[in-house]
C-alpha cells in the first residue's frame, strides 16, 4: 500500500519550524513525485484528487506505520519489494480504484 503514496516509500522532511519558510521547501522537495509525507516532529502531510481522497491516503499510512511499529518487536521487516515488483505496483496503481465506467 505505500503505492498509494505515489512511490516505493514515504520520504520524511527534515525539521524546520512551523509556519517557515524552510519547512515549506522541505515539503515540497518531499512531495516531488509523491501524495504522502512524514514531517519529522510534525507529523503527516497527503494530498489527492479530492479531500475525501487525501483523507484516505492519511489513514492508509497511519495504517501501515501503526503496522510497521508492532512488527518490530517481533522479528525484522520484511524487505522491501524490488525496484521491478514496485514499478509494476506503481503502475497498477494509476487506476487502482477507478471505475472501467467513468
Amino acid at each position: 500500500m505505500i503505492a498509494a503514496a505515489g512511490g516505493d516509500d514515504v520520504p520524511c522532511a527534515p525539521y524546520a519550524t512551523f509556519g517557515s519558510r524552510d519547512l515549506a521547501m522541505h515539503v515540497a522537495v518531499a512531495m516531488q513525485n509523491r501524495k504522502a509525507t512524514l514531517l519529522q516532529h510534525h507529523g503527516l502531510v497527503t494530498c489527492g484528487e479530492n479531500l475525501a481522497r487525501a483523507l484516505w491516503l492519511a489513514q492508509e499510512v497511519e495504517i501501515l506505520a501503526r503496522l510497521y511499529l508492532m512488527i518490530l518487536p517481533v522479528m525484522d521487516p520484511v524487505p522491501v519489494l524490488s525496484r521491478q515488483e514496485m514499478a509494476r505496483v506503481l503502475e497498477k496503481f494509476r487506476t487502482y480504484g477507478l471505475r472501467e465506467d467513468g
